[in-house]
């Protein structure tokens, strides 16, 4: 059962990730930072449900915390180290950033904030070995 449910939060994860493409080139900066940080954390989720992190939800929830992730991802024995440490930075990097598109209309969100976003949720799907569409 988890292996279903991680492969279903994989596909939403690269759905999601598509979406931002679209939301990128229609120049809609601050919906793509968002729906990039939803693809990290969707993405995040499905690799928790293969290491069997479930238990550890919150009770009653199918998904783990925001707050939570990073931890769970740190302490994720079927990565190496190096791919943990990269992942849980990626994930608050890419948290702030949608906090401040979500949150914070003063802070600026622009092209560059995109472009380092994308460059960071594909590294992250690389250090977590989903294949991707790169484009």
């Amino acid at each position: 059962m988890p292996t279903k449910r991680a492969e279903l939060w994989q596909r939403l994860a690269l759905v999601t990730l598509s979406t931002a493409r679209l939301l990128r080139d229609r120049d809609d900066f601050r919906s793509c930072v968002s729906r990039i940080y939803y693809a990290a954390y969707q993405a995040a989720t499905a690799i928790c449900l293969k290491h069997g992190d479930a238990a550890q939800f919150p009770a009653g929830w199918n998904n783990p915390s925001h707050e939570q992730l990073p931890d769970l991802i740190q302490n994720n024995g079927d990565l190496n180290l190096s791919a943990r440490r990269t992942a849980t930075r990626i994930l608050r990097l890419l948290r702030n950033f949608r906090e401040d598109a979500d949150y914070r209309p003063g802070r600026t969100v622009d092209s560059a904030t995109v472009r380092t976003a994308f460059l960071a949720v594909t590294t992250l799907f690389e250090v977590l070995e989903i294949n991707y569409d790169n484009q």
